[in-house]
């Protein structure tokens, strides 16, 4: 998937969970303008450029599409495992339903978001072909098979751990409701 300067700025309004009214607003833009740049349907000048990437606290080469990953400030801080079993425990709802979902990295530097999924059938072409959709997890047992096999995973309850994860990259339990609209491609069947 292509990242364009709309795609990046959509995704930066989403992910601190404003719409483009309030944004517009935020910043003293007409709404119709910032609608036309999410959509690629006109550039940002300089000046708005500058100002959207204060805004959203992100360099101008990040909107650009020159950077592949905002910059994360991380306190230099060292959890141990049971720290961080403990952490990632203490986010889980147990009256939610989760994904697993995680980045599989490209060798152009580029990633695509994979999740755990089963066997929903067959289509009905000739020949058919096999339909997949989303699994709900265990979100205790994911902890478990990704600290044993990868890196701890990531807990996603709401919009600004999205925006985490896009930056930070890697494997992550999400809240099944949050997939709805900032990771649609994940709660659609897929054809294999």
């Amino acid at each position: 998937m292509v990242v364009t300067i709309g795609r990046r700025l959509k995704e930066l309004r989403l992910s601190v969970g404003k719409t483009q009214s309030e944004v517009a607003g935020d910043i003293r833009f007409h709404t119709k303008t910032l609608r036309r740049y999410e959509k690629d349907q006109q550039l940002p000048s300089t000046d708005y450029l500058i100002e959207l990437a204060r805004y959203y606290n992100v360099t101008t080469d990040y909107i650009l599409g020159l950077e592949k990953h905002i910059p994360v400030e991380v306190n230099n801080v060292a959890y141990t495992d049971e720290e961080n079993r403990d952490m990632f425990y203490e986010k889980v709802d147990g009256d939610a339903e989760y994904y697993w979902i995680y980045y599989v990295e490209q060798k152009d530097g580029s990633a695509i978001l994979e999740y755990q999924s089963q066997w929903l059938g067959f289509t009905n072409e000739t020949p058919p072909k096999e339909l997949r959709g989303p699994v709900s997890v265990d979100a205790y047992k994911v902890y478990n098979i990704c600290t044993e096999r990868y890196t701890s995973p990531m807990m996603i309850n709401n919009t600004e751990d999205i925006l985490v994860f896009q930056q930070k990259r890697g494997h992550a339990v999400i809240k099944a409701c949050l997939c709805t609209d900032y990771f649609p491609e994940v709660i659609e069947p897929i054809v294999v």
